[in-house]
C-alpha cells in the first residue's frame, strides 16, 4: 500500500546564468546545476507488473500523471486455493471467492460494496478465518449495528467451525473464538481474539483502551457509512485506533469496510472510509468531497460528479468492489412481486380518520400557497397523512392476512409497518393467528422472537418494523411478505422484501441452485386508494430516489423538492365520504 500523496521524484534542472568577470570585464556564461522534488500529488495513470499474473507479483511499476514512475514492493500474495479448508472453501459461490482473493491481494485494506443479500459477511468471516495464522496474536475487531451483533457471532461460530467441528477434521486447529461486547462498561474476555461490538460502543474510551491493550491484528467495519459524521466521538475512535494499529503493525492491519450502497451515489458519506483505506489519494474530507457534485440550492454535496468518474474508477478500483445480484447472477428462487389497491371507504370505522386526513390537507394547501412555504412544516403534514393512510389501510390489510392464513394453513405472514399504533392495532385483529409484533427491542429479544415465529406452528404472523425486520434479519423461512405502509426511502422497502427472497442453502452449506414453486417468495404491497399512497407511487416511480442518505436515521427526511411537489399533486382532491 502506497503511503505517499506527492510524488518525491528527484529532478534535476541546469540553468546557465551570464556573469561579469571582474578581472577581465567580459560576460561568461556560468552553469548551475539546481534539484529539487516534483512534489505533485499522486495520480496513477498505470500500473505494470513484474509477473504477468499480477496476484503472484513482487513489485509494481505505477506511472504517474506527471510522467515519473513510482515502484511499489508487494509483499501480501493470494493464498493458493490448495492451502485452503475444503469443505468451508467450496461452500462459497465463484464471486465469493472472488471477493476473498481481493482482501487477500489488499491486505484486507479495502470496501466491499455488493448489494444486500450477496454474503458480505460470509465473505469477511472465510478471509478471517482463511488467514488465521496472522490474525488470531492480537484481536480482530467487528464493528456492526447493534441487531446485527448475535447474527455476526452465529454466522462466526458456523464459519470458524464451533457448531460443526466436523468440518475440522483434517487437523485444523480452531483459534477463532468470537465474543459479542454488547453492554457499556464490561471487560473483555481475555480468551476473546474476535470481539463483535455495536457502533455505539465505539465511541466510549473504556472499550477502546481495552482494544488497545490488547493490540489489534483487523478491523471490520459493517455499514461504514455509519462513520461519516467527522465530528462525532465514534469517527475519531475509529480513526485513532486504526492509526494507532498501523503505528504498531507498520501499516499493515486490515480494515474490511462493507456496505450495501453504491459508494458512487454516496460518495460524500464515504470520506472517512476512504482516508482509511487510501490516505494518500483522500488525506481529509475535502480531497473526498472534490470529487462530488455540490448542490448550491440545498447546499449539501451528492454523489459523484459525472466529470471525476473515469478517473474515480481508474484510481479505486484496486480497493473497491462492487458486486450486483445481475452481475454475478445470484441462484435464487422466483420472486413474485405484486400491487394490491384497497378502498378505505369500505369501513365504517375509517370514517374518523377521513374527516382528519381532509383536515390535514386543508392546512397542508394553506402552507404550501404561501409565499415561502416551511419545508418542516410540509413534512409534518406529509407525515402525518402518511400516518393516517396507514390507519385507514388496517382493516383492508387485516382481511387479507386473514383470507390468505386460512386458505394456507401451512403458510407464514410477514407484514411490515411503520406506525406503532397501525402495528399494534393489526396484531390485535391477527391475534387468533398467533401473531407477534418486532420493532425496536434489544437485539437478543429480537432473535427469540425470529426463533419463535419460524419454530412455533401456532405462530403463523409477524407484524414487523419494516426497518427493523428489514435489518440483520433471515426471514427467507417465511415466504409471504406484506409491505403494509410505504417508506420515504425506497432502501427499506427493498430491504425488508430481500430478508425473505435470499440464497438458500442445503443441509451440507452448500448454495441451492434448483428450486420448485414451494420456493417462490410472494412479495405484496398494499396502497389505498385516493390517498398519499396513490399519490406516493406514482411520484416514485417517476422521480426515483427520494432521500438523499443512506442512513437509517434518516428514513424521515426525504428530499424537500419532492415533498413540495408531491404536497402540490395531493391537495388537489380530497376523499369524498358523506358525513366526512
Amino acid at each position: 500500500m502506497l503511503l505517499k500523496s506527492k510524488c518525491d521524484t528527484k529532478i534535476e534542472v541546469t540553468r546557465k546564468f551570464p556573469v561579469l568577470n571582474p578581472n577581465t570585464l567580459t560576460v561568461e556564461e556560468q552553469t548551475v546545476v539546481e534539484e529539487f522534488t516534483c512534489n505533485r500529488y499522486i495520480a496513477i495513470t498505470k500500473t505494470f507488473y513484474n509477473n504477468e499474473d499480477p496476484d503472484l507479483a513482487t513489485k509494481a511499476y505505477h506511472m504517474l500523471e506527471c510522467g515519473h514512475f513510482l515502484v511499489e514492493e508487494l509483499n501480501v500474495t493470494v493464498k493458493d486455493d490448495a492451502s485452503r479448508h475444503p469443505i468451508l472453501w467450496n461452500r462459497l459461490l465463484p464471486y465469493q471467492k472472488k471477493s476473498v482473493r481481493f482482501l487477500e491481494k489488499n491486505n484486507g485494506r479495502a470496501l466491499l460494496a455488493h448489494d444486500v443479500g450477496l454474503g458480505k459477511t460470509v465473505i469477511t468471516l472465510s478471509y478471517i478465518r482463511e488467514n488465521q495464522e496472522k490474525l488470531t496474536d492480537k484481536v480482530c475487531l467487528i464493528v456492526t449495528q447493534a441487531g446485527d451483533i448475535y447474527r455476526w457471532q452465529e454466522e462466526a461460530l458456523e464459519w470458524f467451525g464451533h457448531k460443526d467441528m466436523m468440518i475440522d477434521n483434517l487437523e485444523t486447529v480452531i483459534r477463532m473464538f468470537p465474543t459479542v461486547y454488547h453492554t457499556s462498561g464490561t471487560r473483555i474476555s481475555p480468551g476473546s481474539n474476535v470481539i463483535i461490538s455495536s457502533w455505539t460502543r465505539l465511541g466510549e474510551d473504556n472499550f477502546i483502551d481495552q482494544i488497545k491493550d490488547r493490540g489489534i491484528s483487523c478491523i471490520v467495519l459493517d455499514e461504514s457509512h455509519m462513520y461519516k459524521n467527522k465530528n462525532s466521538k465514534r469517527t475519531r475512535n475509529l480513526q485513532n485506533l486504526v492509526a494507532y494499529a498501523d503505528d504498531r503493525n507498520g501499516y499493515a492491519t486490515p480494515v474490511v469496510s462493507l456496505t450495501a450502497t453504491p459508494i458512487t451515489n454516496r460518495l460524500s458519506e464515504y470520506t472517512t472510509t476512504l482516508n482509511i483505506i487510501d490516505p494518500r489519494t483522500f488525506p481529509n474530507d475535502r480531497a473526498v468531497l472534490s470529487w462530488c457534485e455540490y448542490d448550491y440550492v440545498t447546499r449539501k454535496y451528492l454523489g459523484l460528479a459525472p466529470r471525476n468518474r473515469e478517473r474515480f474508477f481508474k484510481i479505486t478500483t484496486k480497493y473497491i468492489m462492487r458486486e450486483t445480484a445481475a452481475s454475478v447472477k445470484l441462484p435464487l428462487p422466483e420472486k413474485k412481486e405484486e400491487k394490491i389497491e384497497v378502498d378505505i371507504k369500505k369501513w365504517r370505522s375509517n370514517q374518523v380518520f377521513v374527516k382528519e386526513y381532509n383536515e390535514t390537507l386543508d392546512l397542508l394547501e394553506e402552507e404550501i400557497t404561501r409565499a415561502e412555504p416551511n419545508s418542516a412544516d410540509i413534512l409534518g403534514y406529509m407525515s402525518q397523512l402518511r400516518r393516517l393512510t396507514g390507519m385507514m389501510k388496517v382493516m383492508s390489510v387485516a382481511e387479507i392476512a386473514t383470507e390468505f392464513l386460512k386458505n394456507n394453513p401451512s403458510e407464514k405472514l410477514t407484514i411490515g409497518t411503520h406506525h406503532v399504533t397501525v402495528r399494534q392495532w393489526l396484531s390485535k385483529l391477527l391475534a387468533s393467528f398467533g401473531a407477534v409484533t418486532m420493532s425496536d427491542e434489544a437485539p437478543e429479544i429480537k432473535d427469540s422472537i425470529e426463533k419463535l415465529f419460524r419454530e412455533n406452528e401456532a405462530t403463523r404472523v409477524l407484524v414487523a418494523s419494516t426497518i427493523s425486520a428489514g435489518h440483520g434479519r433471515n426471514l427467507q423461512f417465511c415466504r409471504n411478505a406484506v409491505l403494509a405502509e410505504r417508506m420515504w426511502n425506497r432502501k427499506y422497502e427493498e430491504q425488508f422484501f430481500g430478508r425473505f427472497h435470499r440464497i438458500i442453502k442445503n443441509a451440507d452449506g452448500t448454495v441451492k441452485t434448483e428450486f420448485s414453486d414451494a420456493d417462490t417468495v410472494h412479495c405484496i404491497t398494499i396502497n389505498a386508494t385516493q390517498t398519499f399512497d396513490e399519490f406516493f407511487d406514482k411520484m416514485v416511480e417517476l422521480k426515483g430516489e427520494i432521500c438523499d442518505s443512506a442512513d437509517e436515521r434518516e428514513e424521515d427526511a426525504p428530499d424537500s423538492d419532492f415533498m413540495k411537489y408531491l404536497a402540490r399533486e395531493m391537495v388537489k382532491f380530497r376523499i369524498k365520504w358523506i358525513g366526512a
